[in-house]
């Protein structure tokens, strides 16, 4: 599975706010020049996070974004929920969706195998948080192993 830019970069900069808040907004300017993103682009993620309740705005001099929770509280897979891209249901063939006819519609082994790896990324994302990703990565290593047990 592939996640989008918007995903990946959305993550970077939701663990960024986690480990640089400190109990204090951190502003997007900060957050684009330690990711290496353009401010407009850091921005519009901003925006999606804060829309979809992961992250809070304040204004002002000391303003900035912080977590909407406690980083045990929010998930991966909460991260790339709300930056997922709305045009593409992974659970539904393509072909289905827009009636097109295939020769797989009524009978098809590959939808219940896509629906699988869906559910197993699902599981797996939704049991990592972003304090779990503050940990340096060998321990991130042990954590996946121990739950591929």
């Amino acid at each position: 599975m592939n996640f989008t830019a918007l995903q990946k970069n959305g993550l970077k900069l939701m663990l960024s706010i986690a480990q640089k808040s400190n109990g204090q907004p951190v502003q997007a300017p900060v957050l684009a020049e330690f990711e290496d993103l353009k401010v407009g682009y850091v921005g519009k993620i901003l925006f999606k996070l804060r829309k979809g309740g992961l992250i809070q705005a304040a204004r002002g001099k000391n303003g900035g974004y912080s977590l909407s929770r406690d980083s045990e509280e929010i998930s991966v897979f909460d991260v790339l929920k709300v930056l997922e891209v709305k045009e593409y249901d992974s659970r539904i063939c393509p072909n289905l969706r827009k009636n097109n006819s295939c020769a797989h519609s009524l009978d098809c082994g590959l939808r219940p195998v896509m629906q699988s790896i869906d559910t197993y990324i699902e599981k797996l994302t939704s049991s990592i948080s972003l304090a779990a990703l503050i940990e340096d990565e060998k321990e991130m290593v042990n954590r996946l192993r121990q739950m591929e047990m």
